[in-house]
């Protein structure tokens, strides 16, 4: 697919490795489109992705964007650790995307460095095989070929994503392949690796910062869609019916025009029909829509069996029930991106709780007695209550991370999320608003449409992030509604309807209409499959659930259906892991001929954002 990579680093004195990097450039050369960056002890092969040498060891590749007016991209200073490090901070500060930087230098004990964007919009992954250190933003395909020795499931990890699916991004379920950190320079040595953070959530907090502005919002909203659209001819749109997949068609569109295809979903309940904002919005914006039904039928192997399978489940990313559709139907028209609205709840601020009142006012305002029933209607609470949160600091929210699932039997003890980091001196909602965003992260993972296209979730860029961690809650939703200030940003683009529209459609109905006809493969493959042998799971407790009956009435259909992602992957991994795999014993070329590198696109070329 379009922009993938793969980098190999090893120690050129270690004749092991080289044969092995001898056997690695074979394979790669079979591949259509490979292109390779060579040094002593390191191969940069990119499939149809932007890589540079931007000084002696050191490179960038992935997808950049930045200042157009600076035209050219920022060159490290010293070439040493010191200065890349110098020079990942002002990648940081200047530029943005889905890239990686690296320094490598096969002699010294810290032989490889490598800085992955804050946000993990296409995670690396590393791993070691036959003495080379491998480096992919889609290592489930290479893993076949180049697999660690200790490759094997984790089922510690697993447990753990099915106890705190929010933190399944932050997991590593296979022993031997582990992610980058984002936002962090990894370094590596003979004997393993470690991570210095440089950019954090907490960083780009501001503990009272000026009233928002809804144009600011939106300009940088353009500008993010922007720069994503313009590395795709054809891309289209999920439109929801719901506010933050719309704000996103509205920047594509006026970045790329009229026509852009629009699908919608919908179920033939009143709940889950949303059709009549998303053709509101389709028709604003001169999209063309496509609405296509969720029919309520049970679930067969195919379905399941046809699931992406990465290196992590698909939790937060895979959709049983529209992913198959969507990627056949996108994959007929010719689209090359599918843009979606996911993060917006977290970013704009969705969920209505007293806390907010914690993060303050903008510009010093203080809480009278109207914002505090304002607030208070808009939770649905007592003004006392608002006021509590809002005066007394020891008021905290419910420990969302301390739940368990209930039927997983495996203990897993809650971890703090890497990607949120430390936290302190952060109000309570502001965490909130900071866990929720790196929840939203699971949407980078496998799917069926993300296998014939590059599935983009716009807001989720690192200049929203940002911009919206360093506003108030307040100002983000006028302690009044949720996602004012983004409402506000789009109201002269968006249908009326749509911006003043309160409450969210439902799906619970299909859910539970189609998981208790699916009664028969749900016991066969949850009480009797992978989960189940491995005793992950509980099975009296899974069987006393999986009743018709208690199915369409109960409100368990999310734990129910991250099983069967979960079940899934563990059956496809299992099958996998039992598999031969032969590696062709080849000579080894000479790794010290001149580099030969792909065409690249200019920097000048590279769209701004900031």
């Amino acid at each position: 697919m379009r922009g993938d990579y793969l980098i190999a680093a090893w120690h050129p004195e270690d004749a092991m490795a080289v044969a092995t990097a001898s056997r690695i450039e074979a394979l790669l050369l079979r591949e259509p489109d490979i292109q390779i960056l060579r040094s002593n002890g390191l191969m940069v092969a990119t499939q149809g992705a932007w890589a540079e040498q931007v000084a002696p060891s050191q490179y960038l590749v992935g997808e950049i964007f930045g200042s157009a007016q600076a035209g050219t991209l920022p060159r490290p200073g010293a070439a040493n650790e010191a200065g890349f490090r110098e020079y990942c901070s002002d990648l940081l500060s200047s530029l943005w995307g889905s890239y990686i930087a690296l320094r490598h230098d096969p002699h010294a004990p810290l032989f490889l460095s490598v800085l992955a964007e804050p946000l993990g919009s296409r995670e690396c992954l590393h791993w070691r095989h036959g003495g080379v250190t491998l480096l992919a933003c889609d290592a489930d395909h290479w893993l076949d070929r180049f697999p660690p020795a200790t490759l094997a499931i984790n089922l510690e990890d697993v447990a753990h994503l099915l106890h705190h699916p929010s933190q399944a991004a932050e997991t590593a379920p296979l022993i031997g392949v582990a992610p980058l950190q984002p936002g962090a320079i990894t370094s590596f040595t003979r004997s393993g690796t470690s991570a210095k953070r440089l950019w954090a959530p907490r960083d780009h907090c501001a503990p009272r910062s000026a009233a928002g502005d809804p144009a600011a919002l939106a300009r940088i909203v353009d500008a993010s869609v922007s720069a994503w659209s313009s590395m795709h001819a054809k891309p289209i749109v999920e439109l929801s019916g719901g506010l933050d997949s719309a704000i996103v068609a509205a920047s594509l569109a006026q970045a790329k025009g009229e026509g852009i295809g629009a699908f919608t979903f919908f179920s033939d309940s009143l709940a889950g029909d949303e059709r009549r904002f998303s053709r509101a919005v389709a028709d604003r914006l001169g999209l063309e829509p496509h609405e296509i039904a969720f029919g309520i039928s049970a679930i067969d192997d195919s379905l399941l069996d046809g699931a992406a399978v990465g290196v992590r489940p698909g939790i937060g990313s895979t959709s049983f029930f529209h992913d198959r559709q969507l990627a056949a139907m996108c994959k007929a028209r010719g689209a090359d991106a599918l843009f979606t609205g996911r993060g917006g709840d977290a970013l704009f601020f969705q969920h209505p709780t007293p806390l907010v009142a914690q993060d303050g006012w903008p510009d010093g305002q203080k809480l009278n007695l109207e914002r505090l029933e304002a607030l208070a209607r808009w939770c649905q609470t007592s003004i006392w209550r608002v006021a509590a949160a809002a005066w007394l600091p020891s008021v905290r929210n419910a420990d969302v991370a301390g739940k368990r699932s209930p039927f997983c039997v495996h203990p897993s003890q809650s971890r703090p999320s890497t990607w949120a980091g430390s936290l302190e001196g952060v109000s309570q909602a502001k965490r909130m608003q900071i866990e929720a965003i790196a929840g939203d992260r699971n949407a980078f993972g496998p799917s069926r449409c993300a296998q014939v296209m590059r599935v983009i979730h716009p807001l989720l860029s690192q200049p929203i992030v940002e911009h919206a961690l360093g506003q108030s809650l307040m100002a983000l939703t006028e302690g009044r509604r949720d996602r004012a200030m983004a409402r506000a940003a789009f109201a002269n683009r968006l249908p009326a309807a749509l911006i003043e529209r309160r409450g969210k459609g439902s799906l619970s109905y299909f859910f539970g209409q189609t998981l208790a006809r699916s009664v028969p493969i749900l016991r066969m493959r949850l009480l009797e499959g992978a989960l189940a042998q491995t005793g992950l799971v509980d099975r009296m407790r899974l069987e006393h659930v999986l009743d018709p009956d208690h199915l369409v009435q109960s409100s368990c259909y999310g734990e129910i259906i991250r099983l069967l992602i979960v079940e899934r992957w563990m059956r496809g991994w299992q099958e996998r892991l039992q598999q031969p795999r032969e590696q062709p014993a080849l000579s080894p070329p000479d790794y010290l001929q001149e580099s030969r590198s792909p065409e690249h696109r200019s920097p000048g070329d590279l769209q701004g954002c900031r």
